[in-house]
């Protein structure tokens, strides 16, 4: 009877959203699978043990050496099984308030050598509903622990997504051709909307990254006609998360830059010579501009150095 019941319950199941949870889990369980092959090579330096326990009460979690001190100091690299690396990876995000020219922001970025950040998503919501799935395992979990229920599985750990979403991240940022995969480079997305599932859930899982605030000033946008009430809360609250996360990671991982100095002020790419320094690349050198034009942030080709790398 128990079986039936649970059975009946299963194909009970049969809305679209449940649906759609059902395939983002299997891509999820995908995700682990690619995940484990791409790092079962990867050398671990094992340093000390973590007090945190693990769903079944022990010390499971690992604490290796950080592969890049530079990039993202005091980084927590704790895995809970061998196959993921937390830190294997440095992403940068970059969060640009509402009409703040992030497109021309990306493209000076992406520049740089090693850097590969992609753009904000068509569907709005996308992001957010990627993060929760990320991170709230209730949506994942079933009180039937152990394999013999119909919903069954084993414990998850509290980060038991956590090497999975990096390895989403990066599907959603592939370089032009397989032959260029290189873990050494830096990935990233655009990230809007803004919210508080985001932040939590790219500081939480990404602990090898950085974060680029773009804003725009109070004068500014108080004296543009174009401006809405939607866009002055957008403003407000991209640079109240500056703050927050600021505050909890410190200024060698988040960057605050101001749209108006960089984009309208004559020798504004001084300001990107000074984020290159940020980032901790040597030898780079902005000599130019782009423009407000879509088409010139295509078209313009920007010389920063050739003896430009990444220390």
């Amino acid at each position: 009877m128990r079986r039936d019941a649970s059975l009946n319950e299963m194909f009970r199941m049969t809305s679209h959203s449940k649906l759609m949870s059902l395939y983002v889990l299997s891509l999820i369980i995908y995700l682990i699978i690619v995940n484990y092959n791409n790092n079962k090579n990867i050398d671990l330096v094992i340093t000390k043990f973590s007090s945190t326990s693990s769903p079944d009460g022990n010390n499971n979690d690992i604490h290796i050496t950080n592969p890049y001190q530079n990039w993202c100091p005091n980084a927590v690299c704790a895995i809970t099984r061998p196959q993921c690396h937390p830190c294997k990876r440095r992403y940068l995000f970059v969060l640009p308030q509402k009409r703040s020219r992030w497109l021309q922001l990306q493209k000076l970025v992406n520049i740089l050598p090693g850097v590969r950040i992609r753009g904000t998503f068509t569907d709005s919501e996308f992001l957010e509903t990627m993060a929760k799935l990320f991170t709230d395992l209730t949506l994942l979990q079933h009180e039937d622990i152990g394999l013999d229920g119909v919903f069954g599985h084993h414990p998850y750990h509290e980060n038991h997504l956590l090497c999975a979403s990096q390895t989403f991240i990066e599907e959603l940022d592939p370089p032009k051709s397989v032959k260029e995969y290189d873990t050494s480079n830096i990935v990233g997305i655009i990230v809007r909307p803004i919210n508080e599932y985001t932040i939590k859930f790219l500081v939480n899982n990404f602990p090898c990254s950085k974060f680029i605030f773009n804003i725009r000033s109070k004068n500014e946008i108080n004296n543009d006609n174009n401006n809405t009430d939607a866009t002055i809360n957008d403003s407000e609250r991209v640079l109240d998360y500056h703050n927050k996360v600021l505050e909890q990671l410190g200024s060698n991982r988040v960057y605050l830059m101001e749209m108006k100095e960089w984009s309208e002020d004559a020798y504004g790419y001084w300001h990107f010579t000074k984020l290159a320094k940020w980032l901790g690349y040597k030898n780079c050198k902005y000599t130019k501009r782009i423009e407000n034009s879509y088409d010139e942030v295509e078209k313009t080709v920007i010389d920063i150095g050739e003896n430009c790398y990444l220390d």
